[in-house]
């Protein structure tokens, strides 16, 4: 034990004498345990969590294709064209439109970002929604 103090109190003589060395060691640990606790986060949000769908190999996401854009968004009564001509291939489908509006909040305007979903959306997730409403959209998700 008295060992392990002489070396410490040798390790903070030194580390006093060269105080641009230890903030820099300091500031490279911080730096690398930093960035490997976010890449770490990513990896198991991304690859090990589990979506919060009870069945996620099911969901797909359907949009429409056009030569210059390759997820061009449907128009309503695509999506009915769509939903009607697919009854057979799709047990559900629902819609969804990415919205962006302000709310005044007095001193500040606050930016919202949500979106805008139809009523079988929440039904074919499989989730419940925390506020109702209604909303006419563009983006597809259908389950087969």
């Amino acid at each position: 034990m008295e060992r392990l103090v002489a070396d410490l109190r040798l390790a903070l003589r030194r580390t006093r004498k060269r105080i641009g060395f230890t903030v820099v060691a300091v500031l490279s640990l911080a730096l690398g345990i930093g960035a490997n606790t976010a890449i770490f986060s990513l990896v198991d949000a991304v690859l090990y969590r589990k979506p919060p769908l009870p069945r996620p190999q099911e969901v797909a996401e359907i949009y429409q294709r056009q030569p210059h854009f390759p997820y061009s968004p449907f128009s309503y009564p695509d999506y009915k064209d769509f939903r009607d001509a697919t009854r057979s291939t799709f047990s559900e489908m629902s819609v969804s439109q990415y919205a962006v509006s302000a709310r005044d909040m007095g001193d500040h305007v606050e930016t919202m970002t949500g979106e805008m979903v139809n009523a079988d959306y929440f039904t074919l997730l499989g989730i419940k929604p925390g506020v109702g409403g209604n909303a006419i959209s563009c983006t597809c998700f259908a389950i087969w």
